[in-house]
């Protein structure tokens, strides 16, 4: 159950919010405040997992927030790598393939979650 809701929320919200970062020209001040903030969540996703209980006290609450911000700054950081593409080629076709990997980059956690549940048995 948890996978399908993964699974949902990974191909629903993964390329819309890659579409919403990246639907803005491409200047220099947007692919720096991106950047920043993808460090920024990355970071706080970090500290919350450091600070997480383990063993038998361990929230899955908390689990799950750590998961989604890991994967909200994995999804900022291909909006930036799409929009430093898109400024260092300025080409219509660039605009094009850019969205479309980008937004198959945002469902890739998923797909290494899934290898994981696979391996794991």
């Amino acid at each position: 159950m948890i996978s399908l809701g993964l699974f949902l929320f990974a191909f629903g919200f993964g390329p819309a919010g890659f579409w919403i970062l990246t639907r803005e020209r491409a200047s220099r001040a947007r692919i720096a405040t991106l950047s920043g903030l993808a460090v920024i969540v990355g970071i706080i996703a970090f500290a919350m997992l450091r600070m997480t209980p383990t063993g038998d006290h361990a929230n899955w609450a908390m689990g799950i927030t750590i998961v989604a911000a890991l994967w909200l700054s994995w999804v900022i950081l291909v909006a930036v790598c799409a929009l430093a593409a898109r400024r260092w080629i300025d080409d219509h076709t660039v605009q094009q393939w850019t969205t479309a990997l980008g937004a198959m980059a945002t469902t890739l956690p998923w797909l290494g979650f899934q290898t994981a549940q696979m391996m794991a048995g």
